[in-house]
């Protein structure tokens, strides 16, 4: 496993680690720039997600108490992960002072990431497939966007990567050690977004279509399940102490569903009234109220179907989907760059990608298919929720991934022609 690339040319060594440093660069100076301008919320108000994590870190270090939208609360509508990273953080610089050190540490993560996809695409495609993928990358606006945000997306798309990575090495070796590692990967990233973890289902699939014995897949999927038991069981431990109840994930999907349960995302707060039969209301318990958005995303759910069977379902398979991918997610303005030179771009790599798709499908590579299975989990693993193209960032550079694959094949015909 040439990792650090010491069987490769000086020039080739240069090129690559030169590209990365450029890109940390780019994302740690673009943070820096920025500074706290690129907060989402108010450390005097707490209104977005980045500003509740690091609240978070801060109540959890002077109380002990793991709290998100009320800091006099126990939570579960979060997972721990990315308060626990911020944690150290806000230890040593305090709440507000935390922004920048911790800016500056995913730019270095999400610098770690890119070279872990180009040593996937190395591993699989060749050198030109990911060389080309890793230009892609870093010139990949949102990715530096991601990189200066306190939201889980960098902490998890480094974990999604290594266990990409991991996956890829165990389906080719099959050796026991990196299925490990892979579960140690899965265990890690399901601490910072739960929707990964029914990601084996894809290794089964993979398995399955090499024809992998009974006996292999049983000891394969062991060996991934002991770390993620390990790593998840404190949070299991701790929600069951705490709400005397068995909480695997969170309690949080309640509001995204349903407001993926509408047409658009336009929730309809008459046709909620005219379906709550049995007067749901709402409470200041956040358990009972995800209960209740969860009870109303059904309701709301079934009258659809009733309505419109096929223009309800095209809606959640087709036009869902659509969003997802079709934008990017990037502040507008990000830059000084216009919306829509960031759509084009956003837009270009994902024609490459699906070409991608379509020549690796002919190919028939073990290594395509690991990575076209995990496009179709993640547009899977969204359809019940509301459409929005941030669930869909961890998957770009899979896209560009496949994109690259496409365009090497495409330059190999012509220099061949």
């Amino acid at each position: 496993m040439d990792f650090f690339l010491k069987e490769e040319s000086v020039k080739f060594r240069i090129f690559i680690f030169s590209l990365l440093i450029l890109f940390f660069y780019i994302c740690a100076g673009t943070s820096l720039y920025y500074r706290e301008r690129l907060l989402l919320g108010s450390l005097e108000e707490f209104n977005n997600d980045d500003v509740k994590y690091l609240r978070s870190a801060d109540t959890l270090l002077k109380t002990g108490k793991f709290t998100y939208e009320d800091p006099e609360k126990s939570t579960v509508f979060i997972m721990p992960g990315i308060v626990l990273v911020l944690l150290p953080f806000v230890k040593i610089f305090g709440m507000a002072g935390a922004v920048l050190p911790f800016q500056i540490f995913s730019a270095f993560l999400m610098t770690i990431t890119v070279y872990v996809f180009f040593q996937f695409a190395k591993r699989q495609f060749g050198n030109l497939s990911a060389s080309i993928a890793l230009v892609a990358m870093i010139s990949y606006i949102p990715l530096v966007y991601i990189s200066t945000l306190i939201l889980t997306e960098t902490c998890f798309l480094f974990c999604f990567a290594w266990l990409l990575y991991f996956s890829g090495i165990a389906l080719a070796e099959k050796r026991e050690k990196y299925y490990i590692v892979a579960g140690i990967a899965w265990g890690l990233a399901t601490l910072f977004r739960p929707m990964i973890v029914l990601f084996p289902v894809v290794l089964l699939i993979l398995w399955m279509q090499k024809k992998s014995s009974f006996h292999e897949m049983k000891r394969y999927a062991t060996l991934l399940v002991i770390p993620f038991l390990f790593l998840l069981s404190p949070w299991w431990i701790r929600n069951a102490i705490t709400f005397q109840r068995f909480i695997p994930f969170t309690l949080s999907m309640g509001n995204p569903m349903l407001l993926g349960a509408f047409i658009n995302n336009e929730v309809d707060f008459e046709l909620i009234e005219r379906l709550n039969q049995n007067n749901l209301q709402y409470t200041d318990d956040f358990l009972w109220n995800n209960y209740v958005d969860m009870e109303f995303a059904k309701m709301v759910t079934e009258y659809h179907f009733r309505q419109d069977f096929w223009g309800y379902l095209k809606w959640i398979l087709v036009t869902k989907t659509w969003l997802n991918f079709t934008d990017p997610y990037c502040l507008p303005g990000f830059y000084g760059l216009p919306i829509l030179w960031l759509q084009r771009q956003h837009l270009f790599y994902m024609l490459c990608g699906l070409l991608g798709m379509l020549i690796c499908l002919k190919k028939k590579k073990d290594s395509s298919f690991l990575l076209i299975f995990t496009v179709f989990y993640f547009a899977l693993a969204h359809l019940s929720v509301l459409a929005y193209s941030r669930y869909m960032i961890p998957v770009m550079p899979v896209m560009i991934l496949l994109g690259a694959e496409a365009v090497t094949t495409v330059v190999r015909k012509v220099d061949y022609s």
